[in-house]
């Protein structure tokens, strides 16, 4: 799994057109502006799957995928993993090309991390929850209307819990791209 993300993150990193230097995925504490802002968008991703399971009655700190560690919602990671790519990488990948973040809306230092600044978080903020609610086709949808984001992760986590009450198969979602 190492040596993929690290593959993978190498293939991001070429994609990047914007003022904001990334050499790499680094957390904890993020070393640049790109990983900052990767970090904030799974951690907003992961805080809703964590309401949701809660909703859906079950601990979202007793996972499948990731292992349980004192405070870590590691159910929701484990549905996070569904979208990292399909709403976090990209929506970073956007914003930073289209120079929405710039290096202005971060603060710190790569040996002791950096962080979204106010006016960074607030521009973040904004256009993830246009992305969470953009309404859009997707082929599992089945539901009546189309499909949003926030609509797919409470799918998720219901078919999560169903699949765990079941013994059945989870069936996880699938990006296969997006037409509006």
């Amino acid at each position: 799994e190492g040596d993929a993300a690290r593959r993978y993150f190498a293939a991001f990193g070429t994609m990047l057109r914007g003022d904001l230097p990334f050499h790499g995925r680094s957390r904890r504490p993020p070393r640049d502006g790109v990983n900052a802002a990767l970090s904030f968008g799974y951690t907003l991703v992961m805080t809703e799957l964590v309401g949701l399971a809660a909703a859906e009655g079950l601990d979202p700190h007793v996972g499948l995928l990731h292992e349980v560690h004192y405070g870590r919602p590691s159910l929701a990671l484990d549905v996070l993993e569904e979208f990292r790519q399909p709403v976090v990488d990209r929506l970073v990948l956007s914003l930073v090309n289209r120079k929405v973040l710039q290096p202005v809306y971060f603060t710190g230092e790569p040996e002791s991390g950096v962080l979204l600044n106010d006016e960074g978080r607030s521009r973040f903020l904004r256009y993830y929850h246009k992305l969470m609610d953009e309404p859009f086709s997707c082929r599992d949808w089945t539901d009546d209307g189309p499909a949003t984001f926030r609509l797919l992760l409470r799918r998720q986590m219901h078919r999560m819990r169903q699949a765990l009450e079941s013994a059945q198969n989870y069936l996880p979602y699938r990006h296969y791209g997006r037409s509006a």
